[in-house]
């Protein structure tokens, strides 16, 4: 009987584990400017040579070397799934820099290629907000707006959060840190069509030339597998059990 118990705490703790799960808070030595992801950590990942990163305070900053370059980093580790059971949550603190405006960042999820992916951003300085897909290097504007309560300052680290359960629907939010202002929270259906899934990470677009830095923080993403999946975990754990009775 007590070896039924430790499979089947073992399968449901398997069952557990299949929700993929990325927590990074960037909380750890300081780091020098590289254009290489994997000097931020392990499973993230630079796509473009033309952009750096680098660790300070336990914060990643992000510069677009040039102006007006997409400057993108991923995180490997697990992919995006959305649609047929399979959902995802994706957050980050995000802020412009501390005294330039005009700058958009956010967050990138979906991501195939360079060329390929959504991003939900903000403007700072401004009350304005995106959801891009980018296909095949052709930006489509999903849905553009301003915040209802009011500018993104600069310098200031927001809450962004993206979650879907089905394919090409968002459901998004940018909030104050302390989640007692919300400037934005909707949906919206890419009627593109463009990706189910892929891989997320951070973003931080146009920008005055030379880009300044932007600030990321608290990097996370949860992903839900399809019920069916669980479920085969939880019929292995009753038949065992049967069987342990059955002896």
């Amino acid at each position: 009987m007590k070896k039924s118990i430790a499979i089947i705490t073992l399968l449901l703790g398997v069952t557990t584990a299949w929700a993929g799960l990325i927590a990074d808070d960037f909380n750890r030595v300081n780091t020098a400017y590289s254009t290489a992801g994997s000097t931020i950590g392990a499973n993230w990942v630079n796509p473009s040579s033309a952009n750096k990163f680098s660790i300070s305070n336990n914060v990643l900053y992000m510069d677009a070397v040039g102006g007006g370059n997409n400057c993108i980093l991923y995180n490997n580790a697990q992919q995006t799934l959305s649609g047929s059971g399979s959902s995802f949550t994706l957050s980050a603190q995000v802020a412009g820099h501390a005294t330039v405006t005009a700058t958009w960042q956010g967050v990138v999820f979906n991501y195939q290629n360079a060329s390929n992916y959504y991003t939900l951003r903000f403007k700072t300085g401004a009350a304005g907000y995106q959801l891009l897909g980018v296909s095949n290097n052709a930006t489509i504007v999903v849905k553009s707006g301003n915040s209802t309560a009011g500018n993104f300052a600069a310098g200031t680290l927001y809450a962004v959060t993206v979650a879907s359960d089905a394919a090409y629907d968002f459901d998004y939010s940018i909030k104050s840190v302390d989640g007692l202002t919300t400037f934005v929270s909707t949906n919206s259906v890419d009627a593109n069509s463009f990706f189910t899934g892929g891989y997320a990470g951070l973003y931080l677009g146009s920008a005055p030339n030379p880009a300044p830095d932007s600030r990321f923080d608290n990097f996370n993403l949860t992903v839900i597998p399809e019920p069916a999946t669980i479920g085969m975990f939880g019929l292995a754990a009753v038949l065992i059990l049967l069987f342990r009775r059955s002896r």
